[in-house]
């Protein structure tokens, strides 16, 4: 009679021996299953969050070193630091840009868009919020403009911005590209010229909030700037957030759309001779160049945005203290938090579980052989080789576990959702809480980022996108290390009793 056939008959002739194995496995390996199952949501659940990510970070000051320096910017990343961050193996892409603060430009011909959308809504602290971005109505409207080192527009190929017409730059200073909303309201087409003018006061007595007067009595120096339109942008990103949805970060929400959709791109070569512009003047005039200072702006194109995290950590080691990087987060962000410390218990729960099946397995064994002792010495007597049975042994062991693992594979798949989803969604929510209480971020929206934001998420949302289930891939690979541990446990006090003599095991 084979191993295998007298492997089956010990199954049939003790049936209690084996529920009971199969009873203790089937508790051990749901565990084993829950936590695994747990594991692997958790990381394909990342995968899809991450895709979702425009592969995109800057440069951004910490908040809470700024108040504690008064709110004061200190070392100031330079463009080497730029350039070294660039070099990290997950960049694919970078640009720096300065945004024309230092010289406004002003025009008699243009137009700002506003969004009527915000007019419609009943509400006494939109109203005021309108007004003071809008400011005081002059004859003039005021512009700034974002001066940008790659001539292909980084925003372009990070995927913030698309262009729906025209060309990116070609390296003549007078270039500019605009928002499909910008050049509609004014008439402009590819090729339509923007007649600027630039001009440095002499405030000296005057009310700095009437920019009327100012433009009719503190001209010091003026200068006018045509630019020509070689490409008109759309927005491939979500703006802020809609008018339906007000809350705290009203105000932050209608200055993002104003200036993303008012925003004109030309070459950093036109805003550096704004900048001179402004500190010649301003040099002649006042005899110092006060806080003319130009600060750079970065943005980082990385190949995959799955290895954001990694990014962080290397870049993080590069900048001066008081910096950090800055990538767009969505409210999964506390999805993605809630998870990270769910998947800690899991991975907990998962060598627990297995370190028990193993001590316990092991014990079982024993249990099992000191029962038939007497059997596997007559085995061994009459002539049995040892291998033979050590395979019965083993055959009855894992032909039993195999069962019970099928079935902790199911109950540990539907109770480890349950338990998962229910601990998921209570950190999410006291993330929330603690979110709506602070009042500073640490890390504020950055000019490259601040305009566009991933489409909101409710909890509901986010318990969908986690979603317990396993692959066929991942079911085996299960199966495959559970009857592995078994197997270990079974064939290392197997092992132990064969190489004993006959008598020994008998006796």
């Amino acid at each position: 009679m084979n191993f295998l056939k007298r492997g089956s008959l010990a199954i049939a002739r003790n049936p209690k021996k084996f529920l009971a194995l199969l009873g203790t496995v089937f508790i051990l390996g749901t565990l084993m299953a829950g936590a695994f199952s747990i594991q692997q949501s958790i990381r394909a659940t990342e995968e899809r969050l991450w895709d979702r990510v425009p592969p995109v970070a800057a440069i951004t000051p910490n908040m809470a070193h700024l108040r504690a320096n008064n709110w004061n910017l200190s070392n100031t990343p330079t463009i080497q630091t730029f350039e070294e961050v660039a070099a990290l193996p997950q960049v694919v892409g970078f640009d720096f840009s300065v945004d024309s603060f230092g010289g406004t430009l002003y025009s008699q011909n243009l137009v700002r868009y506003w969004n009527p959308q915000w007019e419609n809504e009943d509400s006494a602290s939109l109203h005021y919020t309108i007004e003071w971005i809008l400011g005081t109505p002059t004859q003039y409207e005021q512009f700034s403009v974002r001066g940008v080192n790659n001539l292909e527009l980084m925003d372009i190929q990070a995927g913030l911005i698309s262009l729906s017409q025209g060309t990116t730059f070609s390296g003549e200073t007078n270039e500019a590209i605009v928002s499909e909303e910008f050049a509609r309201v004014n008439n402009l087409t590819i090729g339509s010229t923007l007649p600027f003018r630039e001009v440095f006061f002499d405030t000296r007595g005057l009310d700095l909030f009437d920019f009327g007067d100012m433009l009719e009595n503190a001209v010091y120096a003026e200068v006018g700037h045509q630019l020509t339109v070689v490409g008109i942008f759309t927005i491939t990103g979500e703006l802020g957030m809609g008018a339906s949805e007000m809350s705290d970060s009203l105000f932050s929400a209608l200055t993002a759309e104003q200036e993303i959709l008012n925003r004109i791109y030309v070459p950093i070569s036109l805003v550096e001779e704004m900048h001179q512009f402004q500190i010649d003047n301003r040099m002649a005039l006042l005899g110092d160049v006060g806080d003319l200072s130009t600060n750079f702006n970065s943005i980082f194109l990385l190949s995959n945005p799955r290895e954001m995290a990694g990014f962080v950590e290397e870049a993080s080691e590069l900048l001066p203290q008081g910096w950090d990087i800055s990538f767009l987060e969505g409210d999964f962000y506390y999805l993605l938090v809630a998870m990270d410390n769910l998947l800690w218990i899991a991975d907990l729960v998962f060598w627990f579980s297995i370190g028990a099946v193993v001590v316990t397995l092991t014990l079982l064994v024993l249990l099992f052989m000191k029962d038939r002792k007497a059997e596997i010495g007559i085995y061994l007597a009459l002539g049995e080789k040892k291998h033979k049975v050590l395979s019965q042994i083993l055959f009855e062991v894992v032909a039993c576990c195999f069962l019970a693992l099928c079935l902790s594979l199911f109950s540990g798949n539907f109770l480890g959702g349950m338990l998962s989803n229910q601990l998921i969604e209570q950190d999410v929510l006291q993330q929330m809480e603690e979110s709506s209480t602070s009042i500073f971020d640490s890390r504020p929206p950055h000019p490259h980022l601040a305009n566009f934001s991933l489409p909101p998420m409710t909890v509901e949302e986010m318990l969908e996108t986690y979603q317990m289930a396993l692959t066929l891939n991942e079911e085996l690979t299960f199966l495959g290390l559970g009857l592995a541990v078994v197997a270990l446990s079974t064939v290392i006090p197997i092992t132990y009793a064969l190489n004993l003599k006959p008598k020994q095991i008998v006796g």
